[in-house]
């Protein structure tokens, strides 16, 4: 088991937080509340994912704006159909497939979001 430095996002409208967290799977399960599913964050050949509940939508989770911004920027048109519910919890790909640090340049984006910035993009 190893620690990274993870982005959470929770759906009450709280600033996203870093946070340092384990990389095995019942702790990923317990920072979204659940099941995870994963979403690649970056086109750029998989440096950062975020994992989310997958039953966040079936079990009515609140809708979290900030984490939907953060896809919606990295995959445009996001928000046209689609949204997230429920925690957010952004960690970074290693080389090999296992979880590693959030990379410093998604950090510096995501904790630099605004309010405004989230609207425009929701």
């Amino acid at each position: 088991m190893k620690t990274n430095k993870a982005i959470l996002i929770l759906p009450e409208l709280e600033l996203p937080t870093v946070i340092e967290v384990n990389d095995d799977l019942a702790t990923l399960q317990k920072a979204v509340g659940g099941n995870i599913e994963m979403y690649p964050l970056d086109r750029d050949g998989g440096k950062f994912h975020a994992y989310i509940n997958e039953d966040g939508k079936m079990l009515a989770l609140p809708f979290n704006p900030v984490a939907t911004a953060v896809v919606e920027h990295y995959w445009p048109g996001f928000t046209q159909g689609d949204e997230i519910n429920g925690p957010f919890l952004v960690l970074g790909s290693g080389e090999d497939g296992e979880e590693s640090d959030v990379p410093q340049d998604a950090i510096d984006y995501i904790m630099g979001l605004t309010m405004d910035d989230i609207a425009k993009m929701v």
